[in-house]
C-alpha cells in the first residue's frame, strides 16, 4: 500500500468511498474543485492499482484543517487511516502549519479513537453542525511539534 497525492483521475473512485462513507458526501466535481487549489491538499491509499482510502486538508490562516477522511469498509482496522493521517502531518509541516484541525460526529467512536490515538485533542463542541442526521461535532486539534 502507498500513500500518494490525489489526481483528478481519482476523483471518481474517491467519491465512491465518500458516498459509502458520508450522509452528506462530496461529489466527484466538488472533489475536483478543491483540487484545483493550491491551499488544498489530498492523499490517497493506493493498493493493488485500487484507491482504498483518502484524506482531504487544506490550510486555513496559520493551520490545516483536515475535511475528510475514509477507508473503504473492507480495508479497515489495518492502519491505513492513521497513515493518511500522517501525510497530513507531514503536508503541515512543510507548510509550517504549527496545527491541525478537525471536527467529527459525537457518534462516530472509531473516528474518535483514531484521531485520540494519533494525539488530537479535543477543543469543545460545535452544537448541531451536521445533518442528515442533526448532530454536534467535537473539535479537535493537533499540535506539529517540529516546525
Amino acid at each position: 500500500m502507498i500513500i500518494r497525492k490525489m489526481t483528478f483521475e481519482d476523483a471518481q473512485a474517491v467519491a465512491l468511498i465518500e458516498k459509502d462513507n458520508f450522509s452528506e458526501p462530496w461529489s466527484e466535481e466538488s472533489l475536483n474543485d478543491f483540487l484545483k487549489h493550491d491551499y488544498s491538499h489530498f492523499f490517497v491509499a493506493e493498493k493493488d492499482d485500487r484507491i482504498i482510502g483518502y484524506i482531504g486538508a487544506y490550510i486555513a490562516g496559520d493551520g490545516m484543517d483536515i475535511t475528510n477522511v475514509a477507508v473503504d469498509k473492507n480495508e479497515r482496522n489495518q492502519g491505513i487511516g492513521g497513515k493518511l493521517i500522517d501525510s497530513v502531518f507531514e503536508c503541515a509541516k512543510a507548510h509550517n502549519c504549527p496545527v491541525v484541525n478537525l471536527e467529527v460526529r459525537e457518534s462516530n467512536l472509531s473516528a474518535i479513537g483514531l484521531y485520540e490515538k494519533k494525539g488530537f485533542k479535543s477543543l469543545g463542541i460545535r452544537k448541531n453542525f451536521y445533518s442528515k442526521p442533526v448532530e454536534s461535532a467535537i473539535i479537535y486539534q493537533y499540535e506539529i511539534c517540529e516546525i
